[in-house]
């Protein structure tokens, strides 16, 4: 079946992948091989110019995924790796990629490293075991960001600087104990090299919810002023700020 173009393997317990893989499908463009117990996905696997676009191999036990093993993908658009037992990810350039899903995985801080995925838009990292966040440079088309339930982790200020285009972020159940007044903002350089931090003006939902914040900087949400959903339920909120939801539209500088 050399011209297979879709193939579901879902849920066949125990799949082992001999050493040609799906080497000798040249035309797949659709693979589904969640729930089947795979330990290794290794570039040999892959044709050499793979046209995947749509990869499924969540509910597996993968441990690495490598940035020679997904080199392969120059055309994947939606990729799911959810629920396996990851704990080394190297996301290379990609310039299709659109969705990733690594939720559900033992990835840290220090093991995971997003290369540039310039059309990527969704981004599921929820429950890994980041402590810090990630590098999300190369990520400038990125609409929704999933951080939940990755506890004990620390965000610095101006963390989402690179996300001018962010519209959902999700940094609920981490642990947060405070908000830097300068973690929302995007950071534009001019010719000069001189920067400012402008509104992130795409962003229409903040998900706080389930953390240890006793207090609130009157200035947090400044730099997001076309809000529309924010949650802060299951928090230790005493006390709101005067001012907290007055927002400024016009560019400050850093």
């Amino acid at each position: 079946m050399p011209r297979l173009s879709f193939l579901d393997l879902s849920h066949v317990p125990r799949l082992e992948l001999l050493s040609e893989g799906f080497s000798n499908l040249p035309y797949l463009l659709h693979l589904n091989i969640s729930g089947c117990g795979v330990e290794q996905l290794l570039a040999s696997h892959f044709p050499t110019v793979c046209p995947i676009i749509e990869l499924d191999a969540s509910d597996n036990k993968l441990s690495v995924l490598t940035k020679d093993l997904l080199s392969k993908f120059s055309k994947l658009i939606f990729a799911v790796f959810a629920n396996n037992s990851l704990t080394h990810v190297e996301v290379p350039y990609m310039r299709s990629l659109g969705i990733l899903d690594l939720s559900h995985n033992n990835l840290t801080t220090f093991n995971i490293t997003l290369g540039n995925c310039p059309y990527l838009k969704k981004l599921y990292l929820n429950k890994n075991k980041l402590t810090q966040s990630a590098h999300f440079a190369g990520l400038t088309s990125l609409r929704h960001l999933h951080l939940a339930s990755n506890y004990n982790m620390e965000l610095i200020g101006h963390t989402f600087e690179a996300l001018e285009q962010l519209e959902t972020l999700d940094l609920s159940h981490i642990f947060l104990e405070n908000l830097s007044p300068h973690l929302f903002g995007f950071k534009q350089v001019n010719k000069k090299g001189r920067y400012k931090y402008l509104p992130m003006v795409h962003m229409r939902k903040l998900s706080l919810t389930g953390n240890m914040l006793q207090h609130l900087h009157p200035r947090t949400f400044k730099k997001l002023p076309f809000l529309d959903t924010l949650l802060l339920s299951r928090n230790a909120l005493r006390v709101l700020p005067a001012g907290l939801f007055c927002s400024n539209p016009k560019s400050e500088d850093a």
